[in-house]
């Protein structure tokens, strides 16, 4: 592959990934990660992508502070945070690739239930709150896809379409903070690292400002239909992977 067509590919699926984020909250990582790792280095995507989501979340803080749900994202957050070591565990007893499978499985099966109209009533409590967070550590320590049982959580709330999405932007916003500490701790956050956050940084931020554009003049209406479908598409994308690494090993 010639540099101008990797550059151009590079290009796309940041300009889809930042469509995605900026529509939805969520699926920068989850897109950019599966385009970009097809011509990349996984250990140089990995954390690119994650300063990238970072950064390109900044142009939607407007309104998140308002809109977002803190009382959920906290205890969120408090799950997360228990899940997480029982999850690294996980990963050194567990194939990644299999747990990868089986989730995007769970995953389509959720966003299949999710078509029906009415939210489901235990999903604003407490404890729906701190089992979805554990889920989500488990998986993001086990198989570095924390986001679906998340966003799930706030799908089945009764929640309007804003406050669901300025939720899963600053959820992700934090949990991404944390985990790009971490990363800089294990002395992943190289040269070619920053490099590349800079050079992907304009595609991206120019995708999250036609999503965020498309969420501000259809969202309220359509959001949830779309994100559903999006959920199913990303759950295929993660089933996808899994057996991209079965097929590596």
């Amino acid at each position: 592959m010639s540099h101008a067509v990797e550059l151009g590919f590079d290009v796309l699926v940041l300009l889809i990934a930042g469509v995605v984020r900026g529509f939805s909250g969520f699926g920068f990582a989850l897109v950019a990660v599966s385009g970009l790792s097809l011509v990349h280095p996984p250990a140089v995507v990995v954390p690119t992508i994650l300063c990238l989501e970072i950064l390109a979340s900044v142009p939607l803080l407007r309104g998140v502070w308002s809109h977002a749900h803190w009382n959920s994202i906290v205890w969120l957050l408090v799950g997360m945070g228990i899940g997480t070591a029982p999850g690294a565990w996980l990963l050194a007893h567990a194939s990644p690739a299999t747990l990868r499978l089986w989730v995007s499985l769970a995953v389509l099966f959720g966003a299949l239930a999710l078509t029906r109209e009415a939210a489901l009533p235990w999903a604003h409590g407490v404890t729906a709150q701190v089992v979805a967070g554990i889920c989500s550590g488990l998986l993001n320590a086990s198989a570095s896809i924390g986001g679906p049982p998340v966003i799930l959580y706030y799908l089945s709330s009764p929640a309007r379409a804003e406050v669901v999405r300025a939720s899963l932007i600053a959820f992700f916003v934090v949990a991404d903070v944390v985990s790009l500490v971490a990363m800089g701790a294990m002395g992943l956050l190289t040269h070619a690292v920053w490099m590349n956050a800079a050079l992907w940084l304009l595609p991206s931020l120019l995708g999250v400002h036609v999503g965020r554009w498309v969420f501000e003049r259809y969202g309220a209406k359509h959001y949830r239909p779309l994100v559903v479908g999006l959920l199913a598409l990303l759950a295929l994308l993660t089933a996808g992977r899994a057996a991209w690494d079965f097929s590596a090993s």
